[in-house]
Order: C-alpha cells, then structure tokens, then sequence
C-alpha cells in the first residue's frame, strides 16, 4: 500500500506564539476575509501575537480551543471552538484555510478532527457554525461533516456596501455519534 506522505503529515495542533507571522500573512489576504461570517481586518504581527496569546489564556480556562491546521509541516490555517458553553455543553466552530490551500480537502479534514475532539474530549452536546449564504465551500464543509441548517439570519452582515444573510448550521452529539462512528 502506498501512503501519500501530504496526507500522513496532516495535523492539528495548539497554537504557539511563533505561528503570528504566519497567521497574519495567511489572514491578510482579501479573500479569506471575504469568505467569513465575522471577518477581521488584515493585523500587524504584534495583534496576531497578542491573538494568539488570548487563545491559549482561553483554552487554559476552557472557554475555546484554537488549532492550527498543519499538512506536510506548513501551518496553512486555523479551526477553533469558540466560545465553549460549559453550561449548555456547546461551542461555535469556526474554520479558515489559507487560499493557495483550497480545494485540498484541509477544511474538512480540520472539521471532522475538531469535531471528535469536541464531542470525545470535551464533551460538547452541540457544536454551530455560520456561513454566509453565497459561500457554498463552507456549505458543503458543514453539510459533509453532518451540520444541518437550522435557518437563515436573514440581512445579518453588512458586507461591501450590502447586507448579507447568514446561515446557522448545527450537529448534536447524537447524530454525529449515530452518523459517522
């Protein structure tokens, strides 16, 4: 059996203070920026650092958890859970893939491994996400990993001079567990 090495160095992994630089770059492109729901302006490395910094203060008191997205050694985005409601046992999920990485399949890899991680380690009940409506890649994401849309937030963003509706996907434990183990 031959094993595509790109494949076998797939990984997540917590966000360290030397992967600003890297984040910065990646998130500062337009397009990235475009594609999301909540769409931060471009930061100078030194915010990123800081960014990062409150994402492992978070994690430490279990309020979110941020990944980076690793194939063949090269961070090449992030996926988090934020916030965790410890009460109500869920969390949004949130995903971004550098842009020369997509149509690789790293999102939904980054998802379904999140996914089981929130699920198996942190005992989450239900996990959400938003798209926007135009943005079919993070559809067929969400939809590949069991999300199913609860509705329309209609004219929820304002967006390059235009509002845009948002939609709200979510996967329950339940299903999940029933669908894909």
């Amino acid at each position: 059996m031959v094993i595509d090495a790109r494949k076998a160095r797939f990984e997540l992994r917590p966000l360290r203070a030397d992967d600003a630089m890297r984040v910065a770059a990646l998130s500062a492109d337009s397009a990235i920026a475009d594609a999301m729901v909540n769409s931060p302006p471009p930061a100078p490395v030194s915010e990123v650092r800081r960014f990062v910094e409150a994402c492992q203060r978070g994690e430490q008191v279990g309020s979110s958890v941020y990944r980076a997205i690793v194939d063949a050694d090269e961070l090449v985005g992030v996926v988090a859970l934020h916030p965790i409601d410890s009460v109500n046992r869920s969390a949004e999920l949130m995903v971004w893939v550098g842009r020369a990485f997509w149509g690789r399949g790293l999102a939904s890899k980054a998802v379904n491994s999140m996914v089981r991680d929130a699920f198996e380690c942190h005992g989450l009940n239900r996990i959400y996400a938003y798209h926007l409506w135009r943005s079919k890649a993070p559809a067929r994401v969400l939809a590949a990993a069991g999300f199913v849309r609860e509705g329309v937030l209609r004219q929820a963003r304002l967006r390059k001079g235009g509002f845009e509706d948002v939609v709200q996907c979510a996967l329950l434990h339940e299903d999940w567990r029933s669908s894909f183990l």
